[in-house]
């Protein structure tokens, strides 16, 4: 499935002025950008979980970015669907973005995957 997402997340925005609408996607994320960067230059350096968890978001963000940049829209491709549910098309960078945020909420709550506590 190839779909040109103008909007953000599940296409939320696709109607407002593109050229607004580009100017406001580049700058969150260069912001989000930014903020993983400082964090990471933050981390402790055995920090490796975290650290992989920001990776993860920043590679994420800056995919859909270049996508963003180069052609004022984001190419989703991934189609999932069941019987006639159908859930909105996404990108390697979307799966990206979201471990990456799972992992952190791991991290936040403390959950390790550890049986011996």
């Amino acid at each position: 499935t190839h779909v040109r997402n103008r909007g953000a997340a599940f296409g939320l925005f696709a109607d407002v002025d593109p050229d607004l609408k580009a100017i406001v996607f580049a700058v969150a994320a260069a912001l989000a950008l930014g903020v993983v960067v400082i964090h990471l230059i933050g981390l402790a350096p055995g920090d490796r979980r975290v650290a992989g968890a920001l990776g993860l978001v920043a590679g994420g963000a800056l995919g859909n970015l270049v996508d963003r940049l180069r052609f004022q829209y984001v190419i989703d491709f991934i189609n999932l669907h069941y019987h006639d549910w159908y859930f909105p098309a996404f990108n390697i960078a979307d799966i990206s973005i979201t471990f990456g945020a799972i992992f952190l909420i791991i991290d936040i709550l403390g959950i390790t995957g550890d049986a011996s506590e």
